[in-house]
């Protein structure tokens, strides 16, 4: 796995090189994707490479200019070759860091740099252990929520959080309290018969597996979701909770804090199930 891509070229990650003044260096101006390839085959590809692109955009890059989805997935498929991971599950990684140096001024060029990472994936579906923590969501009023940018400081520091305490993840809030998200991942929790998850309005990151897995729960298995806005309690009371990302998929919570839930569920054998038969209809 010692190779990636780099700027139209394939060479060795140690002689992958960046400009050492750069906006991508100095403020994490930037944008990433990271997700699943099942053997050979993407689920979403397009999807992550707008997401990707409007981020660009966001930051200054014109939509013109932004990477070309077809040029790209030829790339990782190339690079997984190179790699001898093209018939097994890997991770992507697409990095775009903007070029420019110090300042912030619209004058500066726009040009980057475009780094892609392929490295050996093994699924894992162990329960996790998730706990609520102190660093709360940034407001998309201050910082867009539906881009993945680069200056993700506030995930780190939760995801540190939670593993100095022992668990696997942790649970963020909106600066007023809401359930929003945890460090890597969308939430949802099922209470009796209804199904729950934040809202956009809550400074999340809408997801593509979180799309994905509504779309599932409202045309393959007739549940009405209500995304709204909850408090810890809502979540403490559930039956079961899950969390959702285009690379884990779905991961049952075992506890949350001192409070544990139902595993191996009739409900999520179902999901999971339909999950694995969407995937075997539109990965390409």
């Amino acid at each position: 796995m010692n190779k990636v891509y780099l700027n139209n070229r394939i060479v060795k990650k140690s002689e992958a090189t960046f400009p050492a003044a750069s906006s991508g260096l100095y403020y994490g101006a930037g944008c990433f994707e990271t997700f699943r390839c099942y053997s050979g085959k993407l689920l979403h590809f397009e999807e992550h490479m707008d997401r990707l692109n409007s981020g660009l955009n966001y930051l200054g890059v014109g939509i013109k200019e932004t990477p070309d989805t077809n040029e790209i997935r030829d790339r990782i498929h190339e690079l997984l070759r190179e790699n001898e991971i093209d018939i097994s599950d890997a991770k992507i990684r697409i990095q775009v860091s903007i070029r420019n140096g110090g300042g912030f001024s619209t004058k500066q060029s726009h040009s980057y740099d475009v780094l892609i990472v392929t490295e050996p994936f093994e699924p894992k579906s162990k329960p996790v252990r998730i706990c609520k923590v102190s660093t709360c969501v940034v407001p998309k009023v201050c910082r867009p929520t539906g881009h993945k940018l680069s200056n993700m400081l506030h995930y780190r520091n939760a995801f540190r959080e939670a593993e100095s305490r022992g668990y696997d993840d942790g649970l963020m809030l909106t600066m007023n309290g809401n359930v929003s998200e945890t460090s890597i991942a969308n939430v949802f929790w099922r209470t009796a018969g209804n199904v729950f998850t934040p809202s956009v309005s809550c400074d999340l990151l809408p997801g593509i597996m979180r799309k994905l897995v509504l779309n599932i729960l409202a045309d393959d298995m007739d549940y009405n979701v209500e995304e709204g806005e909850f408090i810890i309690d809502d979540v403490k009371n559930a039956d079961e909770v899950w969390l959702t990302n285009s690379l884990r998929e779905i991961r049952s919570v075992k506890s949350f804090d001192d409070v544990n839930f139902k595993l191996n569920t009739e409900f999520m054998s179902q999901l999971l199930n339909s999950l694995e038969s969407y995937k075997q209809d539109h990965l390409v």
